[in-house]
Formats: structure tokens, C-alpha cells, sequence
């Protein structure tokens, strides 16, 4: 197996001032990705530029973006969001067609992680939760920095150091492990989580329903001013 990395380009939240510093977007495996994914992209691409070149319909009296009715369903509280994305979620969740037209997006990973946390709430099962197991790839290093403080870091592109899983969870593969069938960036639902592997169901690609069994994996993230391996007995190769 080849040495895993985890490479981020984007360091940061993503703003409209990083788009004007950019003139190509290089889009890492997009073919894996679904098609309203190409076409939501596309979209916002456009709106960006059409506000740009001062064609987007505005407000004339206050000068503000005029955006259509139907453009959002806009909901108080992140409870009322979970009704409206996620409606009748008892008898649908551990269905692959319904669960694969829906999806919680966050301007934040705190954000997605929250969302996370209370969506796995709403399903019924009992929950199990992973650690990561953060080592120093030169071990003379290690004596300089507690293991807390490596626990404590959130690097792009690596899981959090507690998973929590159960049936019917979703979560995103992070490495490419068996092409094209299971790669970077593919959404799994989780059949059943055991102590040393999970069983997964793959919702998406040439390998849509078909359950398999994924071992841990090492990451080792590359954007770091200092060089760890992040391991689990589970959670190093997903992210919710």
C-alpha cells in the first residue's frame, strides 16, 4: 500500500475574496462526485459572477441582493432543519434511495459536526464512539509534545479524535481503497460498527448497495508544521 497523505489546498474558510485570487478550480476525483453536485457548483460559479459584473437582480431601494422566493426554505433552529431535511426519519433512514437525496451541508466543520451529533441523536440504536490514536512518525519528537496536544489538533481532511457511529449513520470515505469502488469522498451508511472493522453500505458509485467490511487505516496528514500519523481502531479513515 502507498504511503497515505491527506492534502488540503484551501487553508481557511472559503470566502468570496478567495475566489477572486483564483482563475482555475481543480476539482480532486469529480467524476466520483453526483451530477447536482457539477450543477450546484456550476450554479454558484455563475451567481458569483453575475454579482460580480453587476447583472444579479437587486433591491433598488436598499441596494441589496434580491434573491427569489423560492430560492430557500428558511427555519429558526437547527431542530425545525432537521425536520424539514430529514422528514419521517424513523421509517426511511436505513433506506438507500431516500437517505441518498439528502444531505446537511455547514459553513464550518464545527458546524457539520453539531449537525452531525444531532442527527445521529434522531436514530435509534445505540451508539459507538472511536478514538484516534495520534503517534509522532519520528519518535525522538514525542517528548515534545503531550499526546493531549496532538488529540487536540483539527487538521483538513482528518477525522475527529472521537467517532460516534451506529446503524444507519452517514459518513464519507477519506482514502482511496478499492477503485472505483471505494474511494475518497464516496458516502457509506453504517451497517454495523465492530471493535476492529465496520460494515458499511456504499450509497453512491458502481458499488451503490452492496455492503463490505473496511479494517482501519493510518492517515498521515501532509499541511502540518509537524509530522503525526493519526490512527484509530476505526475512525481514521472516515469523517460524518
Amino acid at each position: 500500500m502507498e504511503r497515505p497523505h491527506c492534502v488540503t489546498s484551501l487553508k481557511g474558510p472559503v470566502t468570496p475574496e478567495c475566489f477572486k485570487k483564483y482563475s482555475i478550480i481543480i476539482w480532486d476525483e469529480c467524476t466520483m462526485a453526483h451530477m447536482r453536485a457539477l450543477e450546484s457548483l456550476n450554479a454558484t460559479i455563475q451567481d458569483l459572477l453575475a454579482l460580480g459584473n453587476g447583472k444579479a437582480p437587486f433591491n433598488p431601494e436598499t441596494g441589496l441582493i434580491q434573491f427569489p422566493s423560492n430560492f430557500c426554505t428558511q427555519v429558526k433552529s437547527a431542530d425545525d432543519l432537521m425536520d424539514v431535511v430529514f422528514p419521517c426519519i424513523l421509517p426511511n433512514y436505513y433506506k438507500p434511495d431516500w437517505i441518498r437525496e439528502r444531505a446537511l451541508l455547514g459553513p464550518k466543520n464545527a458546524s457539520v459536526a453539531n449537525l452531525y451529533l444531532q442527527a445521529l441523536r434522531m436514530l435509534p440504536g445505540n451508539e459507538k464512539s472511536y478514538n484516534l490514536i495520534d503517534t509522532f512518525m519520528d519518535s525522538s519528537k514525542a517528548v515534545n509534545y503531550p499526546t493531549e496536544f496532538l488529540n487536540s489538533l483539527d487538521s483538513p481532511g482528518c477525522p475527529p479524535y472521537v467517532l460516534h457511529l451506529k446503524f444507519g449513520a452517514q459518513i464519507f470515505l477519506l482514502q482511496n481503497l478499492e477503485s472505483p469502488k471505494l474511494c475518497n469522498g464516496m458516502r457509506l451508511i453504517i451497517k454495523t460498527p465492530h471493535s476492529n472493522l465496520i460494515e458499511i453500505m456504499i450509497l453512491n458509485g458502481c458499488g451503490t448497495c452492496e455492503n463490505v467490511f473496511i479494517p482501519p487505516i493510518p492517515i498521515i496528514p501532509n499541511d502540518l508544521l509537524i509530522s503525526f500519523k493519526a490512527c484509530s481502531s476505526q475512525s481514521s479513515w472516515l469523517l460524518p
